[in-house]
């Protein structure tokens, strides 16, 4: 039988609990000759057709059962023919092949067949499964299963799934009937041990490169409040790294079950900071608007201001203000916005009721357009004074930033200036000259780091 046309597949393939392993020579016939070759079907119209035209079928109803190991990797088949007699054979669940399973051929020649398959089906796989290196040669690819581990527990981190799934049986049975077979479940304590280690890897990273870099951090910190009812600080950095690109890393997640005061939270973040040696490098910190964090600021000023200038160390969080504004505006109408939200609830609660409103909709064509704004007038009044007390002082950084961007530069700034001072009543005249002399300020001192270097 010709050996390239024998599908490629392995003995894990049919048994998970297959273990390659070499047989004792015991096993070979005295003379030493090579394992008996496969019995293959007569030719249908051969003169030994009528024998095994019979019809085929899987012995179940022995006196007794095999007892080898070798048939894990068979299947015992029967073919009885026209005359009634009864021949046996071993059939192999890789190749197909058939061979003898006569009782007194014994079982060594099934065994290094099987052995032979499982060889040949190896070299068939490390042959097929390569992998492209980042030069563009290709590699063998290897089956390494802490490899797998570590990849499984960065899958479970990032996804939030439970510490077992990678003991589950439909996630195990998935990855070894569509991916590889030599997959093993990794149980929920495994799957613990292998979380830390990864965090000890990432930890380890992570002060390496803080340790040797030249580019400055921005920093970002809130609490968050987990479902077993404990607060959390974070403490994360967003920086663009050698090769101009945005990165953003978790620095730190701190329990503070203590009372929220500026105090508590300027401990915690300091505390991370120094952890990383971050304090020479901190361009800005970015709170929401909380007078916590206000008195927080205070405190962290005098140790944070190393790398850029007092003024631009502290940024409220402009989502932050824009959530205050819309509130505040939302607040003039609740009874509305509930009235709506009750109207909605009785609608969805029937399905007909959604059909007839569908109907209706198509019907009327256009919404009505409503001339008079005196409900909105308030709305608006409302949050345009909480704009102003948040944005009437423009922070710095946020003028910077529109002067750095090709389509600002300073004219720009200023016509922006003029356009916004005119609609709230505010000359900005006197603010346009302290940007400017801090931007040129930012710049000589960039200009001294870097020795006049330019891109």
């Amino acid at each position: 039988m010709d050996e390239s046309n024998i599908p490629s597949f392995t003995l894990g393939d049919f048994d998970p609990n297959y273990v390659s392993r070499s047989f004792p020579t015991s096993e070979y016939d005295a003379t030493g000759s090579a394992p008996t070759p496969p019995v293959m079907e007569p030719p249908a119209g051969s003169e030994a057709s009528g024998t095994m035209s019979g019809s085929a079928s899987t012995n179940t109803g022995s006196k007794r059962s095999r007892t080898s190991g070798v048939w894990q990797h068979f299947d015992e088949v029967a073919m009885t023919g026209p005359d009634g007699r009864h021949v046996t054979f071993a059939r192999c669940r890789i190749c197909k092949n058939k061979l003898s399973a006569k009782s007194s051929g014994g079982t060594g020649h099934l065994k290094r067949h099987a052995e032979a398959c499982a060889k040949k089906q190896g070299i068939q796989l490390r042959q097929q499964q390569l992998l492209l290196n980042p030069d563009g040669t290709v590699r063998t690819w290897e089956y390494d299963p802490m490899v797998a581990r570590e990849n499984l527990a960065r899958l479970i981190a990032r996804q939030d799934l439970p510490l077992n799934f990678g003991e589950s049986p439909a996630f195990e049975n998935y990855i070894k009937n569509s991916h590889n077979p030599r997959f093993q479940a990794v149980s929920r304590q495994t799957t613990t041990r292998d979380l830390k280690n990864v965090y000890d890897k990432g930890y380890e990273s992570l002060k390496e490169l803080f340790s040797t870099c030249t580019f400055s951090v921005s920093v970002t910190s809130d609490i968050w409040s987990s479902r077993a009812k404990e607060d959390y600080l974070s403490v994360v950095v967003h920086f663009i790294d050698d090769d101009w690109q945005m990165q953003k890393r978790v620095l730190g997640l701190r329990l503070i079950d203590v009372s929220h005061t500026g105090e508590n939270i300027a401990e915690r973040i300091r505390e991370v900071i120094d952890e990383f040696n971050l304090a020479d490098k901190i361009f800005a910190v970015t709170m929401d608007n909380a007078s916590a964090n206000s008195r927080a600021m205070e405190i962290l000023q005098p140790l944070f201001c190393i790398y850029a200038q007092s003024f631009l160390l502290h940024q409220r969080c402009a989502c932050h203000i824009i959530n205050l504004i819309v509130k505040c505006g939302f607040k003039r109408v609740n009874v509305h916005i509930d009235a709506v939200r009750q109207a909605i609830t009785w609608l969805t609660a029937s399905n007909p009721r959604i059909a007839q409103w569908k109907r209706y909709c198509c019907a009327s064509g256009e919404p009505p357009q409503y001339e008079n704004d005196d409900l909105l007038m308030p709305v608006v009044f409302n949050m345009k004074q909480k704009y102003l007390k948040y944005w009437k002082d423009i922070p710095m950084l946020y003028s910077f930033a529109f002067i750095l961007d090709p389509r600002g530069k300073l004219r720009g700034f200023l016509n922006i200036l003029s356009l916004i001072g005119d609609i709230i009543n505010v000359d900005y005249s006197t603010y346009y000259a302290d940007v400017k002399t801090k931007f040129y300020e930012v710049f000589r001192k960039y200009e001294l780091k870097f020795q006049g270097d330019r891109l």
